[in-house]
This record gives structure tokens, C-alpha cells and sequence, in this order.
């Protein structure tokens, strides 16, 4: 089924229970849930939602963009903009309180969180190419392929910055040791990249393997500097979401680790006592490659031919290749496309 109202959309990104598209013209919309002002259209509220793209407000020229639960972009002139969820400052300034929202607790009670309705922009970045947004903090790319990023604590070094805890952790900052980057992806408190060389390095927590070193959070906690993810060879694409993160190689094959408890099918689990992969396991369903996406309970590969493969968790149908036989669909046959 066709979205409505969507015209020469050139990228479509969704987390949680928000989408966004960008179109050619440079322009975004945004529906699903929009309680904590995810969809930049100067409404929030609780449980408040579009079930139609609506506009994000006040933002043109739009070149790259990122969200999961709050959301930022790329204009342009290389500045970077956020709206969303900002109750631990992870934008990269301060904003009014929202709501209120209902909590029950031994009985309802209503709180604010604080939020930005419409894009605003963050202070201090003038040639970023490329963002990427995550739970508590947010990284871009800049135009001479470092990195910065800014956040809400740096509590598990997720920030990169050498150090947890960081004095500033809202001001966007280079991470330390890190250069010729060509993509950021941006987890639940860590961060990896991308190299031109095909290189990903990691950095942050590790409590659920997000840092691809074949080391237990028993022996390593976190590191708030990048290091090198084992494994993997020449690396085209990277993608992360919440604890889990996918790569696509030079030779088609796909590599997942961190939570892949929805993503690998029981015998293909290289830890079967563990839902957690410490170092990246070759995902069997895919084949020629060429991009990837996940969603944690869901991952997506293009291959070569256009054909769009997904697997994981499918009792809703996620795999969107016609089958709902069960719980589970690690098939590999392509999404079905029926306009």
C-alpha cells in the first residue's frame, strides 16, 4: 500500500514508531508518533500521532537526516539541526518542557518532559555531511571526515572522547583517534564508523557486544576511544540501532553483532546460551549485498539486483515477503512489492 502524499521521495528512514522521508526537493515529512515533537510539525503531547506524513516545519535543503526518537539533519550549508525527545539536553541545547504526560505509577500521575516541537539548530557545526542520531546522543560528519558528537552524560564514553563523564557533553566535540571517515552510525550509548579504507571502528558501551571486539562485557565494560571491530573484511556499508550493528562487506556478505537475538536463527548462533553476539556473525540469508538497515527485531539488506531481503522477527508481517507462517522468518526470499 502506497503512503499518501508522497512525491519523489529520494530517502526513507524510520525508529521506533516514527517515519521520515526526504524528498528532492529537499524537503521532510514525518508521521507516527509525535508525542515528544518527533515529527518537527510544532505539535507534541501525549499520545499524539499522524497517521499521514505531515511536514517538519521551518527546515529546507535538506541533504542528509537521522532519528530515533529525537531527530536531526544535514542542510546544505553543512549545519545541523534537531527536534525531539530532550529531556536529557542530547540535542545539543536546552528547550521548554512538554506534556504533560500520563505516567502510571501506584496511580497516574502527569509529568513534563522537556522537548523541541520544530528543528532548531545545534550550536557549532558549519560543514557536517552526514548525521546520525541515537538514544542519548547524536554524532556528524564533518566535511574533512572527522567526526563530532554531543550528548546528554558520556557516561559510557559514547561520546569518544577519551574519558567518561565529559565536562561538556552537550557541545559537539571531535572524537579523539578517529580520521577518513566516510559514515557514523549511531547507537544506544556507542557510536561506530566508517572509514574510506573500509575500516569500522567502534566506541562506548559494550554491556550488549555493540563494540565488535569478541570481548564479554565482563572483560570489557566500555572504551571511550574507537577501536578496531574483528572479523570483518573490506566494509561498503554500516548500520546500527540501538544495541545491534550490521555491515555489508566488498564481496555482498552481510555481518550483524551485538543483540542479535531477533536476527539469527537458533542453529546460526555461534553463543546459543546468548542473545548477544560479541563479534560479527556472517548472516546466511542475504547474499550480494550492497546496503543494510536494522531495526534490531528486523534487518533489510539491497542486493545487487534491487531486490530487497529481509529477516528476523516477523509476527507482524515485517519481512514484508508475503509469509506469516510463525514467529520468525529467516527465508532470505525478497520483499514482495504490490503498489
Amino acid at each position: 500500500m502506497l503512503v499518501p502524499g508522497l512525491e519523489g521521495i529520494v530517502a526513507l528512514r524510520s525508529a521506533w514508531d516514527t517515519v521520515c522521508a526526504l524528498s528532492e526537493t529537499g524537503t521532510l515529512t514525518c508521521w507516527g508518533d509525535g508525542s515528544q515533537g518527533q515529527l518537527g510539525n510544532d505539535r507534541s503531547g501525549d499520545e499524539y500521532s499522524e497517521e499521514s506524513p505531515v511536514a517538519v516545519v521551518g527546515l529546507d535543503e535538506v541533504v542528509d537526516f537521522s532519528h530515533s526518537g529525537a531527530a536531526c539533519a544535514v542542510r546544505s550549508n553543512g549545519s545541523v539541526w534537531c527536534w525531539g525527545g530532550n529531556d536529557s539536553g542530547q540535542l545539543g541545547f536546552t528547550s521548554e518542557a512538554c506534556g504533560p504526560y500520563a505516567v502510571q505509577l501506584d496511580s497516574i500521575i502527569y509529568v513534563e518532559r522537556d522537548c523541541e516541537e520544530r528543528p532548531r539548530q545545534v550550536p557549532g557545526i558549519e560543514s557536517a555531511l552526514q548525521v546520525g542520531v541515537g538514544t542519548v546522543h547524536q554524532c556528524a560528519l564533518l566535511a574533512d571526515e572527522s567526526v563530532v558528537c554531543w550528548g546528554s552524560d558520556d557516561t559510557f564514553g559514547e561520546l569518544g572522547r577519551g574519558q567518561t563523564y565529559s565536562a561538556t557533553p552537550d557541545v559537539p566535540a571531535p572524537v579523539i583517534g578517529l580520521g577518513g571517515v566516510r559514515k557514523v552510525a549511531v547507537g544506544h550509548y556507542f557510536t561506530c564508523a566508517l572509514t574510506n579504507a573500509g575500516e569500522v571502528s567502534c566506541w562506548g558501551d559494550n554491556g550488549q557486544g555493540g563494540l565488535g571486539r569478541g570481548i564479554s562485557s565482563l572483560d570489557l565494560y566500555h572504551d571511550p576511544t574507537p577501536g578496531p571491530v574483528v572479523g570483518l573484511g573490506k566494509v561498503t556499508d554500516l548500520a546500527v540501532h540501538y544495541a545491534t550493528a550490521c555491515a555489508v562487506t566488498e564481496i555482498g556478505e552481510v555481518y550483524c553483532w551485538g543483540q542479535t537475538e531477533f536476527l539469527l536463527e537458533y542453529p546460526d548462533k555461534p553463543d546459543q546460551t546468548s542473545s548477544v553476539e560479541t563479534a560479527p556473525v556472517l548472516i546466511r540469508y542475504v547474499s550480494d549485498a550492497v546496503q543494510v538497515s536494522t531495526q534490531g527485531y528486523v534487518t533489510c539488506a539491497v542486493q545487487t539486483t534491487n531486490a530487497l531481503v529481509c529477516w528476523g522477527m516477523n509476527s507482524s508481517g515485517a519481512t514484508g515477503n508475503g509469509r506469516i507462517e510463525g514467529y520468525w522468518d529467516f527465508s532470505g526470499e525478497p520483499v514482495v512489492w504490490d503498489p
